[in-house]
């Protein structure tokens, strides 16, 4: 695997075999040792990106086949590998299958995204794998994810769910350790939140208006995640920092920006920007205020129910002139 690396274009594919690597390697990916799978998947990710296209597009279905089985491993070494792998391959060899062979490949591809999401979401390295490497590729799959919509955006909304648990649950899994240290635990958990909510906005920029429908129930979690991020950072020991240590900025107004308020914001200008935005973001905050009437007392979550009453429609949007496409 290290010499395959070692070996950039064009030299790759100026060797007279060079059309044996890929079932060759597919062949290596059965190690059982984590390590060994994922330096094996990591050599073929140089093949598809090095090698001539119509080379890795002959073994489409074999290569495209073999990676759909693979994503059950949810070991580090392997996953971190096979997911840039298995986006790398499809964009590569899919232009070498015929038409109703890559609406295949791509359902084949929504149906595993959509199950692993969901399977994934109580598994930390694993989630914020998927967190880190899908949100680049979305874009790129446009409406072929609409058949799997509403089962995604569920998947997405767990992965904000488990990472505003974490973070939420940080000073229980330190009971005894002193203020400086819960404060740096707390803060290292925001960035896997920001993660999961990125998944989450860039699912909806890419499937919109289709995703119209599901806008309130992803901006109910993205501003629940605002309000328990909130509220645990209110529960923190004693001289545990600022919202500034956080990167959720300073003072601004005469009142401390919330951590993630900037996020919450910019969903929120998302969503609005869409056709019939601003009725959703309007509705959901009004809902939850009228749930949680104690809250109505938070100077953050009024703070965004003030931004949100104050928001107009804006330009078209993504999505708002046209739809999302594949």
């Amino acid at each position: 695997a290290t010499s395959v690396c070692a070996l950039p274009r064009p030299h790759l594919s100026g060797a007279a075999d060079s059309h044996k690597l890929v079932p060759l390697l597919l062949g290596w990916a059965d190690l059982t040792e984590p390590l060994a799978r994922g330096a094996v998947l990591h050599a073929l990710r140089h093949c598809v990106e090095q090698l001539r296209a119509p080379e890795v597009q002959w073994h489409a279905s074999l290569l495209l086949g073999r990676l759909h089985d693979l994503v059950v491993f949810r070991d580090v070494p392997v996953l971190s590998e096979l997911l840039p792998l298995l986006f790398s391959a499809w964009r590569v060899a899919l232009p070498g299958l015929a038409a109703e062979e890559r609406r295949c490949e791509t359902g084949r591809l929504v149906d595993l995204l959509q199950r692993e999401l969901l399977g994934v979401s109580d598994k930390v390295e694993a989630r914020r794998l998927y967190a880190a490497h899908l949100p680049p590729f979305l874009p790129q799959l446009g409406l072929s994810l609409c058949a799997s919509l509403p089962r995604l955006v569920e998947g997405a909304c767990a992965l904000l769910d488990e990472e505003v648990g974490a973070a939420a649950s940080t000073p229980l899994r330190h009971p005894e350790a002193a203020p400086a240290t819960v404060r740096r635990a707390f803060l290292a958990e925001l960035p896997p939140v920001r993660g999961a909510l990125a998944l989450l906005a860039e699912l909806l920029r890419s499937t919109w208006p289709r995703a119209h429908a599901h806008a309130p129930k992803a901006l109910a979690h993205v501003l629940l995640m605002y309000v328990r991020i909130e509220a645990a950072y209110q529960k923190l020991p004693a001289q545990a920092g600022t919202a500034a240590e956080a990167g959720g900025g300073g003072p601004r107004g005469g009142e401390s920006e919330g951590l993630l308020q900037r996020e919450a914001e910019g969903f929120i200008a998302l969503v609005s920007r869409f056709e019939h935005g601003v009725e959703i973001c309007r509705g959901v905050v009004d809902l939850l205020l009228a749930r949680a009437p104690s809250e109505r007392r938070d100077p953050q979550l009024v703070r965004l129910a003030r931004l949100v009453s104050d928001v107009r429609p804006g330009e078209s949007g993504p999505g708002q002139s046209r739809p999302a496409e594949g």
